[in-house]
Parts: C-alpha cells; sequence; structure tokens
C-alpha cells in the first residue's frame, strides 16, 4: 500500500463521509465512517475515474475498510 494511493482514497472517502481525513486509517471500516450503501457506489466510482481504472462489481462486497480500497486499486492499477 503506497503512502499516495492510501492518501488519495483518503481524500474520496471524506468527501462522501463526515470524517476528517486525517483521521481516516486503513483499518477504518466505511460504515464506522458514516458512509452508507450510496456513499459506496459514489466512492466506487470516484476511484474508478481518479485512477483510471475498473472495478469490478465482484469485488464490492469486499470492500469494508479504507486499505480494502486502496488495495482494489493497486490491484486494478496493475491491470493490463
Amino acid at each position: 500500500m503506497t503512502d499516495t494511493n492510501l492518501t488519495r482514497v483518503r481524500r474520496i472517502v471524506a468527501d462522501h463521509t463526515p470524517a476528517d481525513p486525517t483521521y481516516i486509517l486503513p483499518e477504518s471500516e466505511l460504515e464506522g465512517l458514516g458512509a452508507d450503501s450510496l456513499d459506496g457506489v459514489a466512492i466506487v466510482s470516484d476511484l474508478e475515474e481518479a485512477f483510471g481504472i475498473k472495478i469490478p462489481d465482484t469485488d464490492l462486497p469486499d470492500l469494508k475498510t479504507v486499505g480494502d480500497l486502496v488495495a482494489c486499486v493497486e490491484r486494478n492499477e496493475a491491470k493490463p
């Protein structure tokens, strides 16, 4: 997990939750940060746009923490 990707993901999550980005950690659960299912869809959409990737629908149920989001971004960035 790179610091740059974590910082970018934290900002996107903070845009959709009431959480302050400085307090968003890799182990922070999206639900605990105040994200509901609609926020989750918006977060994934913003991640896809910001990183120029496509996150498969099959990955969505496993995206529960900020660290899960970062790992998903990095996994999908590596795909050709």
